[in-house]
């Protein structure tokens, strides 16, 4: 079968997916995604954004619809996976189960400085299912919103978002959530977004952040999904004046996972830190593939994206910094790095510079390299062995990375899920 045959037979597996979307009562948002999708399909590689990653595993599931989890089965699933971790412990909690909503887990329902509304039928105002696939497939399939707003003036604390998928059948099923987040003027809030399960699934889910003047958001994502699981998720941030955005992506599970990400500054005095660790072995791919518009003077935007690849692991870093011509004073940021620990690991990199402004400092760079083998032999010849010196080399590629989250409950939440050990320094 050529090429141009296997990309044509994609609607095989869409079909199954879209075939469970199409009543008279489907919305009108999600009936334009659907037509959309049945007369262009999905992205392939030869979209220049898709050209390191391909859609075709797709076709070869029949997707079935998510199955309802017990309420006692989750509650045993978080007290193993997730409440052992006591950073995790005593936060207000929203309790995801394939895609469902688990009220009797959620414990930030009673928490006064939020205002959440599960299951709503609003689709939001930033995503763009015209021109993101996965948003459009998104749309297709899923018609409710789980909408979290913070308030003016509110200094939320911290959310912890559990997203679960568990699949005890050899079937795949697929689950579509949407995510709202709205934060007024001067308001505050640090998300910790966990994607862990067991089984096979397909997640594609949706964010939209609306940001208002002088807030302050913290938002941190780990993708520990099954290592037989797929993961596509499209971000949309819109910021206005003096928001300051720290965000730090870890990718550990999942057997193909991509993480898009847009971003308009729209408010002068921005700053967006966005930081992307992915650590992957066997066959995993991983693909990290950010947009960020400056379209007002006076922003800052930095995007660092740390690779470790073993086996036959493959990660991808596309970055684009967009300047608008009246975005003077733009300071525009993108570094990559890739520790290679195999001959068989790959790594794509793609960082990407469209400046109209005259007045900006806009700077990318990326490198690719394996352990000092030096390094290495001094370690080792003083006693360590082999196993361990590796393992401190990698915490030390992983460290400046890691200094630059402040808050000490997500340093330690992320050093947890790197298994990374204070005392003898070491990733298992």
């Amino acid at each position: 079968m050529t090429s141009i045959e296997m990309e044509n037979t994609l609607s095989i597996g869409l079909e199954s997916l879209l075939n469970r979307n199409s009543n008279s009562s489907t919305p009108k948002e999600q009936k334009t995604a659907i037509d959309l999708l049945r007369k262009n399909g999905l992205s392939t590689q030869k979209d220049e954004d898709w050209k390191y990653t391909n859609l075709r595993w797709l076709n070869n599931h029949s997707f079935h619809d998510a199955r309802r989890v017990s309420v006692d089965k989750i509650e045993q699933w978080i007290d193993r996976h997730v409440l052992n971790n006591p950073n995790f412990a005593d936060l207000p909690r929203l309790v995801f189960a394939n895609g469902l909503f688990c009220s009797e887990l959620s414990t930030a329902l009673k928490c006064d400085k939020l205002n959440i509304l599960p299951d709503s039928d609003f689709f939001g105002v930033l995503a763009r299912p015209d021109r993101e696939k996965m948003a459009t497939l998104n749309y297709a399939m899923q018609n409710k919103s789980q909408i979290i707003h913070v308030p003016a003036g509110t200094q939320a604390g911290q959310l912890l978002i559990v997203n679960l998928g568990l699949n005890e059948s050899n079937e795949y099923f697929s689950f579509h959530p949407r995510f709202i987040f709205t934060l007024e003027e001067n308001s505050q809030l640090s998300i910790i977004e966990l994607n862990i399960g067991e089984g096979n699934y397909f997640q594609n889910p949706l964010y939209e952040f609306c940001i208002d003047s002088h807030v302050k958001l913290s938002y941190m994502r780990v993708l520990d999904e099954s290592k037989t699981a797929f993961h596509y998720s499209t971000l949309y941030a819109a910021l206005a004046d003096h928001t300051k955005i720290d965000t730090f992506l870890l990718t550990l599970g999942g057997a193909i996972t991509r993480q898009e990400i847009y971003v308009k500054f729209l408010g002068e005095w921005g700053n967006l830190q966005l930081q992307a660790i992915q650590k992957l072995a066997q066959q995993q791919h991983g693909d990290l593939t950010f947009h960020i518009k400056h379209m007002v003077p006076h922003c800052q935007s930095l995007q660092n994206v740390k690779n470790i690849l073993t086996d036959h692991a493959r990660g991808v870093y596309q970055g684009k910094i967009f300047v608008d011509r009246i975005a003077q004073k733009t300071d525009g940021q993108q570094q990559s790095q890739a520790l290679l620990l195999s001959d068989n690991a790959e790594i794509d990199t793609k960082p990407e510079l469209e400046i109209y402004a005259d007045d900006v400092k806009c700077t990318h760079g990326a490198t690719v390299g394996a352990l000092d083998k030096e390094q290495l032999f001094f370690l080792m010849a003083r006693g360590i062995p082999h196993e361990q010196a590796r393992e401190i080399l990698v915490n030390a590629f992983l460290n400046e990375t890691l200094e630059m989250i402040q808050d000490p409950v997500n340093s330690n939440m992320m050093k947890h899920y790197l298994s990374m050990d204070d005392e003898e320094g070491a990733i298992s």
